[in-house]
């Protein structure tokens, strides 16, 4: 006891040493470790520029006394509304025609210096103007760049960005998506177009007054914006490559002078293709396979299912039934057969032209193929099961009736 009492004040003040080692090399270790985390996080744009502000904004009006009261306009006018109408046959044309011209539609990177007139640019914003947006907010901003050393130096921070986005951000699975594309972080296309369309996204208005005004679906409102504003190029036969510059969206705000409440949501280099342009040879899908599939599917496997149902409902009744019913029975599902094998037929031929749509369909597409093969065949096996059935029903109702009606024509003549 007394070597133990003797020794408790050293080992106590042992251990007491031990915990300050511990304590401040863990204190030195998460020291180092937030410098580095700040030194990889010294972007303060990674994630701020990649979502809807609405929810934000909303909180915000909750709780700030900055925002304006929004029941300045509840009084707004009404007038009548007369758009143009068109026959059928119009309706039919005009939509097959615009489908046609719409589908020439391609992401272009091969774009020419031709200077291309700003008047036709000011009306195709102007046709991205009449978008609808969420309570009529018109939350986008259109800034048009066409200096040579504004451009150059939006070229600079967009590569800069691309650049770490493709080695570190992007993961080796979108970086290998984009191989066949032909794409990486080189954007020379920034450089030569005559203009760039920089779209940014308002997370909320600012009134005269310096009231703000929250903006309700500012994203899905601009993208809605962006994409008349596509169709509105190919109007004019210009073409463009929407990008995303990820996590340049602050700089490129810094760049251009806009204000805070701005966010970049697609940077749109846009000018004339150039006479060696070239694009990947993609397929779009095949909206005809899919809705046939859509609207035969379930109607043939219930069609199906209810038909062998009631085809082992009747052999197994077969024994008691009175033979002409049994047979006006098998007539009526003959024929209810021969018309599920046409249909199964004409929708194995669609299939079989879109198989060659898309590849990465293609599996999908062999194997309901193969299965409405084998329900065909399985058809046709009852058929043939239901036509034999009926043949002998027949030849023990007529002999009878024959030999009846033989010695009568015998005797007549």
């Amino acid at each position: 006891m007394a070597v133990f009492s003797t020794l408790t004040p050293v080992f106590v003040a042992v251990l007491c040493a031990i915990i300050g080692f511990l304590f401040k090399n863990s204190l030195r270790r998460e020291t180092r470790s937030k410098q580095k985390r700040s030194g990889e996080t010294a972007r303060p744009w990674v994630d701020e520029d990649l979502q809807d502000d609405t929810e934000i904004s909303r909180k915000h009006n909750e709780d700030d006394d900055d925002w304006a009261d929004t029941t300045e306009e509840e009084n707004l006018p009404h007038i009548p509304y007369t758009p143009a109408q068109y026959s059928a046959a119009e309706m039919l044309e005009r939509s097959e025609t615009f489908y046609s011209f719409m589908n020439l539609r391609r992401s272009v990177r091969f774009i020419s210096p031709e200077p291309v007139p700003k008047e036709v640019i000011d009306n195709v914003i102007r046709t991205a103007g009449t978008a609808p947006s969420g309570a009529h907010t018109e939350p986008w901003t259109f800034v048009v760049v066409s200096d040579a050393d504004v451009k150059h130096k939006i070229r600079e921070i967009v590569e800069e960005e691309e650049e770490i986005n493709y080695k570190q951000r992007m993961g080796d699975k979108w970086v290998h998506d984009l191989k066949r594309l032909r794409t990486n972080w080189v954007k020379e296309y920034l450089d030569v177009a005559p203009y760039l369309i920089l779209v940014f996204k308002q997370t909320y208005g600012v009134l005269p007054n310096g009231k703000k005004k929250t903006h309700y679906y500012n994203e899905i409102s601009v993208s809605i914006s962006c994409g008349i504003l596509l169709a509105a190029l190919q109007n004019v036969g210009l073409v463009t490559v929407t990008t995303t510059p990820l996590n340049c969206g602050p700089q490129l705000r810094s760049l251009l002078q806009r204000p805070a409440n701005e966010k970049l949501l697609i940077l749109l280099p846009v000018g004339y293709p150039t006479s060696d342009a070239k694009v990947p040879d993609l397929k779009r899908k095949d909206l005809k396979l899919w809705l046939s599939l859509e609207e035969h599917q379930y109607a043939l496997e219930l069609i199906m299912g209810r038909y062998r149902k009631q085809m082992l409902q009747l052999m197994m009744e077969k024994k008691e039934l009175d033979t002409k019913p049994v047979l006006n029975l098998h007539h009526d599902h003959a024929k209810e057969v021969q018309n599920q094998l046409e249909r199964i037929c004409e929708m194995g031929q669609v299939m079989r032209q879109a198989v060659q749509m898309d590849d990465q369909h293609y599996c999908s597409v062999k194997e309901r193929l193969a299965q409405l093969e084998i329900e065909n065949k399985e058809l046709r096996d009852l058929l043939s099961i239901s036509s034999s059935t009926v043949r002998p029903n027949r030849e023990e109702i007529n002999p009878p009736e024959m030999a009846a009606k033989t010695p009568e024509k015998q005797e007549s003549q």
